[in-house]
């Protein structure tokens, strides 16, 4: 069962800019984040690439020490930080 959160909104509207990103979602611990972008990639995308940074810290070599994403800042970077 998946239970519907604000973030839905967001994913739908960053999916409908024109010319989007790579997208960032940003929150405190446990409140579906995760859960909230596979569920979203699964019904809008054929592939999905999920990186875990606890599990596979080499990963991590495409940012910085503070992981700073080396692209800029996104849309939902900016639209999402802290309404999850």
């Amino acid at each position: 069962m998946y239970l519907r959160r604000k973030i839905d909104d967001q994913l739908l509207q960053w999916l409908n800019t024109k010319d989007h990103s790579s997208a960032f979602a940003v929150g405190v611990r446990q409140c579906g984040k995760t859960k909230s972008v596979k569920h979203f990639a699964e019904q809008y995308f054929e592939n999905l690439v999920y990186v875990n940074f606890w599990t596979t810290p080499l990963a991590g070599k495409s940012f910085d020490g503070e992981l700073v994403w080396h692209g800029g800042a996104t849309f939902l970077e900016k639209k999402m930080s802290g309404i999850i």
